[in-house]
């Protein structure tokens, strides 16, 4: 799942991982990807840094609170110019992505995540 009000960032993740073979659900903001992960929770839920309502780090603590069968793993992706590692996992984040990043290193971490403990 990608969770990022820039449709262009969105559609670009989206597409990268469809073409990497992953099923992809994006939503554009906090409260639509916690209704979604509590229908379907994804392997893996990556993550803008700054979303309406609220941050990114909100959502992933919230997304932590939830009661699943299994936790996703979640990439925070961010565009900041410096993000502390120890505050991404205190929120919970099990990894962080620059925003300039490559579609490989996307897929690489999706990957890697997703074989990962839940």
């Amino acid at each position: 799942m990608v969770v990022d009000d820039d449709p262009a960032m969105r559609a670009l993740l989206t597409a990268v991982l469809g073409a990497g073979g992953h099923e992809v659900r994006a939503a554009d903001g906090a409260e639509q990807a916690v209704r979604m992960i509590r229908e379907r929770a994804p392997a893996v839920v990556i993550v803008d840094a700054i979303l309406p309502g609220r941050d990114g780090f909100a959502l992933c603590r919230e997304i932590r609170g939830l009661d699943l069968p299994a936790q996703p793993r979640v990439a925070l992706l961010t565009g900041l110019d410096r993000v502390e590692p120890q505050e991404a996992v205190r929120a919970g984040f099990d990894r962080v992505l620059a925003k300039v990043v490559s579609p490989y290193q996307v897929l690489a971490c999706v990957a890697e995540l997703a074989a990962g403990p839940r």
